[in-house]
């Protein structure tokens, strides 16, 4: 049997003293040792009329090419996957009863929640935004792993002014949600008017610079939809999957303004298209079709690391 030194057998011990202590720092400040549960959208989202959500899990190989393109450091996979959020998003309800559009900004976090709620940066949300109203005027974590901003901003009662069918279906309308099943989703529930007049409140609250006749061109060609569901999934060869349904009022189907609409919306994927080419050589393919009440838009993009870090992370690419 071998003799280990008792000085060898005090060092491993005191190693091990420390590492343990390290881990018990590092859970206790950071949260970064147990990972915390996936606080699913439905939790903070319940009765929201408007939607967004990312969830990283969903294109990892996309996350890890996008990081490497905008600050040329390659993260291994294993440490992406164990630090990346579970998901985060940003939720809009009209409040009729308070006529305010209140939002809620979340993240479920698998790891270092504390250490975010902590950081300088994110004590003050006014600061990063002002031109709405938090309350309060910091991030909260309810719960572990859990980020949470909220916020509010008037209703635009003007838009109302936009509006030519009467919205509303009998009765108790039946929450919806988005499916979870993608990496980037939208949905935008019309079937009362809410999601229209929040979309209106926050072009306000946000001055979008629209002229008037283009505002109102908008507006009262959005109003037609009852229903938008959108997702867009990042495949392992780099290309991104654009879907969107939009469900139209069927009264309306032949109205000049949902024509428009769509005829909008190709338009724009179009252009980009072009610039895309141009600029970065990404090529941008599809087209959009009606399926009885359904308008269905389907496109793709190639390169889609480049597209996302120049177009929408790169002040210089989106001029681009």
């Amino acid at each position: 049997m071998i003799s280990v030194p008792k000085k060898v057998k005090y060092s491993f011990g005191f190693i091990g003293i420390l590492l343990l202590l390290t881990l018990v720092i590092a859970e206790w400040r950071f949260n970064a040792v147990r990972t915390s549960p996936h606080i699913y959208r439905n939790t903070l989202t319940q009765d929201a009329n408007v939607v967004i959500v990312v969830q990283p899990e969903k294109a990892p190989h996309f996350v890890q090419s996008l990081v490497r393109e905008v600050s040329d450091y390659s993260v291994p996979m294993w440490i992406l996957r164990a630090s990346m959020p579970h998901e985060f998003g940003v939720a809009l309800l009209e409040d009729e009863a308070t006529g305010v559009v209140d939002i809620s900004v979340y993240g479920s976090l698998k790891r270092f929640g504390i250490a975010v709620v902590s950081m300088d940066a994110l004590s003050s949300l006014s600061a990063l935004e002002n031109r709405i109203d938090w309350e309060p005027d910091g991030l909260s974590s309810p719960q572990r792993g859990v980020l949470l901003g909220t916020a509010s901003i008037i209703s635009d009662v003007d838009a109302l002014d936009q509006i030519f069918l009467q919205w509303g279906e009998p009765g108790l309308l039946v929450p919806k949600s988005i499916s979870g099943d993608h990496f980037w989703e939208l949905m935008f529930d019309n079937r009362a008017g809410k999601a229209y007049l929040s979309m209106a409140s926050m072009m306000t609250a946000f001055d979008y610079k629209f002229s008037k006749e283009n505002m109102d061109i908008l507006l009262s060609s959005i109003q037609f939809v009852v229903m938008l569901r959108a997702y867009a999934d990042v495949s392992e060869d780099d290309v991104m999957s654009i879907s969107i349904d939009m469900d139209i009022i069927p009264a309306a189907r032949n109205r000049v303004g949902v024509l428009n609409m769509k005829g909008a919306i190709d338009e724009g994927f179009t252009e980009l298209g072009k610039r895309l080419v141009e600029s970065h050589g990404i090529q941008v393919e599809g087209g959009s079709d009606w399926n009885e009440m359904t308008i269905e838009f389907r496109y793709t993009i190639d390169q889609a690391t480049q597209f996302v870090g120049h177009y929408f992370l790169d002040d210089g690419g989106a001029d681009g």
